[in-house]
């Protein structure tokens, strides 16, 4: 998990030694605050970027999550919500849809880290690395965002 804002050039420069990631944050950076949602190929399906928007809930009703073959930039456009990030996993996993490539897991308690997502700053989620979005942040109810999908076979 490395997270960051478009303005930390040190961090961007770091980043943008990736082709995948520097092209997802330029992609990012010239995208209209008034995109609309939706799916936006950029490559196919092994990049794309979902423009989405939801309401946060408390912790419980949310739902850990990980992929399996891509990384997720997201990135903030208004709102906001809070993440939780684990480098633990737990045993076996509740589901995993094979074309979403998404999983989720039990609610067991991880020892985890929370993020806060907030208009400006990106959040990367590597392959296999469990969080769990949709967490109200006492500040907004609900987020939108977008997030960019990477290959990690790309």
């Amino acid at each position: 998990m490395i997270t960051g804002t478009l303005a930390q050039s040190s961090v961007n420069a770091f980043l943008s030694r990736n082709a995948a990631l520097h092209e997802a944050l330029e992609w990012i950076r010239r995208l209209s605050p008034n995109a609309p949602h939706g799916i936006i190929e950029i490559h196919g399906k092994s990049m794309y970027v979902n423009v989405h928007g939801y309401a946060t809930r408390l912790r419980d009703a949310c739902t850990w999550e990980s992929h399996r073959r891509t990384a997720d930039v997201q990135y903030c456009l208004e709102g906001g919500e809070l993440i939780d990030w684990s480098s633990e996993i737990p045993e076996g996993a509740t589901s995993y849809d094979e074309a979403r490539d998404f999983e989720t897991w039990p609610a067991t308690s991880l020892v985890s880290e929370t993020i806060r997502l907030e208009p400006g700053r990106f959040v990367v989620f590597l392959p296999g690395e469990l969080h769990r979005p949709c967490l109200s942040d006492g500040r907004s109810s609900s987020i939108r965002k977008l997030v960019v999908k990477i290959s990690a076979e790309r």
